[in-house]
């Protein structure tokens, strides 16, 4: 086929032969993780790279591209339900990790993993201690005494080291048996129980492991649907954030050189990760607070979890690349605590008083003292040091901003979410036309500890229908991503902070707690309690100049997008003052004699929403594009909203999923491997390492968003390496790609199109098999009818979802408990056994159905 090559590698043995002196080292060594890492090819299997091409939703009207191959629908449908199959299998997030720059994409990489084992983690041989009287000058003696507290309670003497003071009280000791082994966890345990009861302290705790808890011209803004959800662009009419604010991120350190980061970040920051082989880049503490990694996702693969907070609270913004921040302006500086497996107590709690301005063991104090701190971390237990540092940052006036956790559990069983003085942040998800109200992550943790809710993702979801999943888009590696969870939700609350600050820089902990649960919207689905409700920016801004005490209209979102194909879109103003007002809605812009307006107005109540609708004259193919804007005037005031069409695909042809569909010798069909690829890749996909064998690279898409991929409306593709034709292939006739250990095929270009199985020309078989009738193919089955494999023996049926009718003789009726499959498909009716094929396990049920099984 044109435009496909294949590419060989050297047999592993000739790699490993020739080290180290070519590419390659970490796969011979065994140190790539070839399961989840796209860029860690595995010279023994093979990979597969092309392009999708994706029409408008409506291109079955306007005709297919020559490139397009029609499938059989007995066996569309087989290949959909082998890559559902493969989908249900995932974690909740629903998108594996794909790795790659310049490419957004879904991740669970941030996320804690599911288990709620709700079990203490700490370093073993390693106790915080903070004393009653200055220790930092007199380490050696506290050392020698705390000795001779814990002598006779183990077999052997225990060694202890002060070593690292994160204030003149609170150090950290280690504590090492006489061959210089650090105690075991039992033994620290122990330990921790001992000291705490010593004269000399004012306690003793364990260093517990915690864990990162994912109008500009911005690129993606558009993309980025939880700014909307706090009411973000409205608050930037106020202000922007300051040069003057500075904000400390402490998580796994920031990548300084990133392209939407490197003009916000001040300095180097500082690692105070103390364990080099946590730190991963080759020493303890430094001053230096780059990124080195974290492995979060495997070996070599990092989350970048810190880029990506940073990015939310302030990338680089209005620059016409990648995304936007909830600032414009303000320092930020990286504090690496978190690394390979976490961070551990001692380190976070010193990153604390380093932020602030205080003086810590194995690092140049901070120039620049935070206005705000961001933790987006935490782990099951409490801590009196934590809570300390918190305090001692509080004390500066400082802002510190945490996450509640992703343990779907009360927040008030983990640190730093349960420390008194900290604004403890839970998660939300997006609305959209089916769900006006946001709902609590299904992750997040709630309860009293909690202050306020944000946008923190759901990426099991796309309630918009925009063709995303709703993850947080912020910045790793060099470009961004979507992650979700608290620590997603955390940095809009430490943005806002920010912008609080910038508008009264003396605003304090207490203060900021006040304006954000003031102005929280009750708009929030969350039962178990979520605290004041979810944040929103533009009321927390605007109440400090006192313009909410009076009606105060928002364009919810500013910016609304028309794709391809659309011919309409809601525009949505929402009142978030305090009083009640009339609404006058006008149409304006460039273009505005194209927008039609459903409605003129009407009146707010505080917190009431009033949505119109705008139906947009386009040409016949509604591909062109123009602009206009809807005002909402009230009183002397008013808001603006923009409505943009463009020539752009549909939202929802904007995410295909490409499986690697392996045939096996019986003709079985397995899915290798399955990702997935959006517009905002231009639709390059990667099938990475594959076991050598026979495939069909297949392309789906769930355009109704229903969860299935056999709907009319759905889209499938096939990649055919000899060409396409016109003619419905079958699992003989498909194209198949053969492919051997170390070839790499490129170029392996298809078309995925509206219309299941060949889209509307489909009418179904041409046989004379009736409704219940036993087959092994669709031709086999009357016009309108097609061939259920799934059954027993086949079944000639049709899908009877929404207002589809059955033929007669035939009752419409769910097979999710028979097949595993939700989808709904026409059975024939029966009124005794004899009815039914009862050889081949039909039975006539209580529904007069012949019912499998």
């Amino acid at each position: 086929m044109p435009g496909m090559r294949i590419a060989r590698y050297l047999p592993v043995a000739a790699l490993c032969a020739t080290l180290p002196f070519i590419t390659g080292l970490e796969a011979c060594l065994g140190l790539c993780d070839f399961e989840s890492d796209p860029a860690c090819e595995d010279p023994e299997r093979a990979q597969v790279l092309g392009t999708v091409t994706v029409p408008e939703s409506s291109g079955a009207s306007f005709g297919l591209p020559g490139s397009f191959v029609r499938v059989e629908p007995s066996f569309a449908r087989a290949l959909a339900n082998a890559v559902a199959d493969e989908v249900a299998k995932l974690p909740p997030t629903g998108r594996p990790l794909q790795k790659g720059a310049r490419r957004p994409h879904q991740s669970d990489a941030n996320l804690v993993p599911s288990e709620k084992t709700r079990v203490e983690h700490f370093r073993p041989g390693e106790v915080i201690v903070r004393a009653r009287e200055p220790a930092r000058e007199r380490k050696a003696e506290l050392s020698r005494a705390l000795e001779y507290e814990l002598t006779d309670v183990f077999d052997e003497p225990v060694m202890v080291d002060v070593r690292l003071c994160g204030t003149s009280t609170r150090c950290l000791a280690d504590l090492r048996t006489k061959d210089g082994k650090p105690l075991d966890l039992e033994a620290t345990a122990e330990a921790v129980l001992v000291l705490s009861r010593s004269p000399l302290l004012l306690y003793a705790e364990k260093n517990l492991i915690l864990q990162a808890a994912a109008q500009p011209n911005d690129e993606f803004f558009t993309m980025q649907w939880h700014y909307a959800a706090m009411d973000l662009p409205a608050a930037w009419d106020v202000t922007q954030g300051s040069d003057d604010i500075t904000a400390v991120v402490i998580d796994t350190g920031i990548l300084v050189a990133h392209p939407d980061l490197e003009a916000r970040v001040t300095t180097l920051g500082a690692d105070l990760i103390d364990d080099p082989e946590v730190a991963r880049d080759g020493d303890g503490r430094d001053d230096n607070g780059d990124d080195d990694g974290d492995e979060a996702c495997g070996s070599g693969c990092h989350s970048h979890h810190g880029s990506h907070v940073a990015g939310t609270m302030g990338a680089a913004t209005d620059n016409g690349s990648m995304v936007a921040g909830v600032t414009w302006a303000g320092r930020l500086i990286p504090a690496r605590a978190l690394g390979a497996g976490g961070g551990s107590l001692a380190d976070i709690a010193d990153a604390i008083e380093w932020a602030v301005g205080n003086d810590v063991d194995g690092v140049s104090r901070n120039p620049y003292p935070a206005d705000v701190i961001n933790m987006s971390l935490g782990g099951y237990g409490e801590s009196s040091a934590m809570n300390d540092a918190v305090a001692d940052a509080v004390a500066t006036g400082c802002i510190v901003v945490v996450a509640a956790g992703n343990d779907a559990t009360d927040a008030s069983e983990f640190t730093p979410a349960n420390a008194p003085d900290a604004i403890t942040v839970a998660s939300h998800g997006n609305t959209g036309p089916d769900r006006a109200t946001a709902r609590k992550a299904s992750y997040s943790n709630f309860g009293a500890k909690v202050d306020v809710a944000a946008p923190g993702g759901e990426q099991s979801e796309d309630v918009d229908g925009d063709g995303q999943n709703d993850g947080v888009l912020s910045t790793v590696e060099d470009y961004v991503t979507f992650y979700q969870g608290t620590s997603m939700a955390s940095p809009h609350v430490a943005g806002i902070a920010m912008l609080l600050k910038s508008l009264d820089p003396s605003i304090d902990q207490e203060q900021a707690r006040q304006i954000l649960t003031s102005t929280a919207s009750s708009d929030l689905d969350c039962p178990e309690g979520c605290g004041a409700g979810r944040v929103s920016a533009a009321r927390a801004v605007h109440a400090i100049g006192g313009d909410l005490d009076g009606p105060f209209v928002i364009a919810s979102p500013s910016i609304v997008r028309v794709g391809r194909g659309q011919l309409e879109t809601p525009v949505i103003f929402k009142n978030i003052g305090a009083t009640a007002t009339d609404v006058a809605l006008d149409v304006g812009g460039e273009d505005r004699g194209s927008c039609h307006l459903d409605r003129d107005g009407g009146n707010l109540a505080p917190d009431e929403t009033v949505i119109g609708t705008v139906a947009i004259d386009r040409n016949e193919s509604a591909d062109d594009r123009g602009e206009c804007t809807v005002t909402a005037t009230f009183g002397q005031q008013s808001a603006e909203a923009r409505v943009v069409w463009t020539a752009d695909e549909v939202q929802a042809l904007t995410v295909v999923d490409v499986g690697a569909v392996r045939i096996d010798g019986d003709g079985a069909l397995t899915v290798e491997r399955y990702v997935t690829t959006s517009a905002v890749q231009q639709f390059e996909y990667k099938l990475f390492n594959l076991t050598p064998g026979e495939y069909l690279v297949v392309g789906l898409v769930d355009v109704n968003a229903d969860g299935d991929y056999d709907d009319d409306v759905d889209a499938i593709g096939i990649f055919q390496p000899t060409g396409g034709g016109d003619e419905g292939c079958t699992q003989a006739s498909c194209g198949r790609l053969t492919v051997t250990a170390g070839q790499t095929v490129t170029g392996a270009d298809f078309t995925v199109a509206p219309g299941f199985g060949g889209g509307d020309d489909d009418t179904g078989g041409t046989g004379d098999g009736q409704l219940g009738d036993a087959c092994t193919d669709s031709n086999q089955c009357s016009g309108g009818l097609y061939c259920e494999p799934d059954l027993p023996g086949g079944y000639c049926t049709t899908d009877c979802a929404g207002d589809a009718d059955c033929p007669d003789g035939g009752l419409c009726f769910s097979l999710a408990a028979a097949t595993g499959e939700e989808y709904t498909l026409c059975l024939e009716s029966c009124t005794a056994p004899s009815d039914c094929r009862t050889g081949e396990g039909y039975t006539c049920d209580a529904d007069s159905t012949c019912y499998p099984g």
